[in-house]
């Protein structure tokens, strides 16, 4: 299933091992420096719950299981923390 809100997609799948996954894409304004990429990573990384955050090209894609995080607070975490590094989520 894909949704789409506000510059976020969410995509939701099952992996191996029956785990229920979700992705949710978070598009960005310009390009995250190299210290803002791995701040990044190991702040929302850390969360109980996230299985991998990638960041590139303007994108902040999260990998979670929905079971130990709910999405709404993915997409806050997320949010708040490209934005307190100075950078803006783009919107539709």
């Amino acid at each position: 299933m894909t949704v789409r809100l506000c510059g976020i997609i969410m995509l939701t799948g099952t992996a191996c091992g029956g785990v229920t996954m979700t992705k949710a894409y978070f598009k960005v304004q310009k390009q995250f420096c190299g210290e803002c990429s791995l701040a990044l990573r190991r702040f929302i990384g850390g969360m109980d719950g996230v299985i991998a955050v990638d960041v590139e090209n303007g994108a902040v894609a999260v990998d979670f299981d929905e079971r130990k995080i709910p999405e709404e607070q993915v997409q806050k975490l997320t949010r708040d923390s490209i934005e307190k590094l100075g950078y803006r989520v783009e919107t539709d």
